[in-house]
């Protein structure tokens, strides 16, 4: 009897061995199909979405060369009045609204007024004032419409107020000014008269992380910041704080817009751009439609301000669009300012044509 028992138990130990390490063999199985669907998914699944499609540009102007008329190394761009200021080395080209040469402001140097290198980043306050990043002089200068000197701020150095590689530049409805500095990877802000506020970022791929931060836009209070070195725009509040991300997707479920918790799933390993190099220029129109340059592709990507990719596009002009740098809107939100690089000139698209496209 005790045998009989005995020789139970044993079976009863075997069985329950059993069954636990067909259950693990079970999980092991699972996990492996798991994986195998979230690779397929990021492979197949989640591909870069419609090719991009060609437009036949309004306005083409400009060339390169060192004459007063010429351009040597175009990247801020800025649009009033009318007019289009475009950031070059040593100086802003301003154009009208056809593409006909009207002035240079600035020169060579590190005077007021003068600039030492390219101008990565351009905007125009209420005021009527021209801000621009002067790099070369780890400064922001401020400037009239005509190039008359008003003020200017910055300094080497990695403290509140100073610059390493300032690039892109915003401001605020309340006329506060948005720097963004790719070498100490973080925004900084200041009033409209120049006097340090606050910082926000870090280096990282995280949320609120960046790797060369490079454009900037503000659109409905918030901020939007190229993220370059990770491949996606971050947007936050005027505050500085990250409310979530666009172009960017994930192996599963495939969101164009990562938001709060989204930052901590484990799902963000799997995670592709549709940008292939870097994000560049970014700016939005009337309709809250956001356009993104994606340099190296030459194409503009197109998202909606919720985050969805809604197409892209490349230029029908000879040549196309290389290496594509800043881009702007106009005040009206009709047309797109193209800082084309690679063929080192301006290309001015009509909006409305750019939306039917994407509609067909």
């Amino acid at each position: 009897m005790e045998v009989e028992l005995l020789q139970k138990k044993k079976n009863g130990e075997k069985s329950f061995t059993g069954a636990a390490a067909s259950a693990r063999a079970c999980a092991r199985v699972r996990t492996i199909i798991l994986a195998l669907v979230l690779v397929l998914s990021f492979l197949t699944g989640c591909d870069r979405g419609k090719a991009p499609f060609t437009v036949n540009p309004e306005i083409v102007f400009g060339e390169r060369g060192r004459k007063a008329d010429q351009l040597l190394n175009i990247d801020g761009i800025a649009v009033h009045g009318g007019r289009i200021y475009v950031g070059d080395v040593h100086r802003i080209q301003v154009y009208d609204d056809k593409g006909k040469h009207i002035r240079s402001l600035g020169r060579p140097g590190s005077r007021p007024g003068e600039i030492m290198e390219d101008v990565p980043g351009l905007a125009i306050d209420s005021r009527q004032r021209l801000i621009v990043v002067d790099p070369g002089n780890y400064r922001v200068q401020v400037l009239s419409l005509n190039g008359d000197f008003l003020m200017a701020w910055g300094g080497r150095g990695t403290d509140a107020g100073r610059f390493l590689r300032p690039q892109g530049v915003a401001v605020d409805g309340s006329g506060r000014i948005y720097v963004t500095d790719n070498s100490v990877n973080h925004i900084q802000v200041f009033s409209r008269e120049g006097a340090y506020l606050f910082a926000f970022g870090k280096t990282g791929g995280g949320r609120g992380e960046f790797r060369e931060p490079d454009a900037i836009t503000i659109h409905h209070n918030k901020v939007y910041v190229a993220d370059e070195g990770n491949g996606r725009i971050q947007f936050f509040d005027l505050q500085g704080h990250p409310l979530g991300e666009i172009g960017r997707i994930t192996g599963a479920l495939a969101p164009q817009v990562l938001q709060d918790d989204d930052y901590a799933s484990s799902q963000r390993k799997m995670i592709r751009s549709y940008f292939r190099s870097d994000v560049e220029g970014i700016a939005f129109d009337r309709d809250n439609i956001l356009y993104a340059a994606n340099e190296d592709e030459g194409t503009i990507e197109v998202f909606r301000e919720t985050g969805e990719r809604i197409g892209a596009f490349t230029s029908a002009a000879r040549g196309g669009m290389k290496k594509i740098q800043g881009l702007a809107v106009n005040s009206q939100g009709t047309k797109l300012y193209v800082c084309d690089l690679g063929n080192m000139r301006i290309q001015v698209f009509d909006l409305t044509t750019v939306k039917k496209m994407i509609n067909k």
